[in-house]
């Protein structure tokens, strides 16, 4: 399961860095829900659900990340 959880920290990046301004301070906390999605391609695609916790506010936030991953492109994010 630690590549998942490695996929998962390098996918939740994308929300910690667009979603972060001088208010707040994103880290991930937990990886809540990992589903592979049936794909016609060679990519893998999975659908992660991370929590996000907010180290200023002290909360904790759902996100929901679609992701794709090949050896030849790396990671993608597709959607938040």
């Amino acid at each position: 399961m630690k590549p998942f959880w490695h996929l998962a920290r390098v996918a939740a990046s994308f929300i910690m860095l667009n979603e972060s301004n001088e208010k707040t301070l994103y880290n991930m906390a937990q990886v809540a829900k990992i589903t592979q999605l049936e794909t016609q391609d060679d990519q893998l695609r999975f659908e992660y659900e991370v929590l996000l916790h907010d180290m200023v506010s002290q909360e904790i936030i759902r996100g929901k990340l679609l992701v794709s991953w090949s050896p030849a492109v790396g990671v993608k994010v597709l959607e938040t």
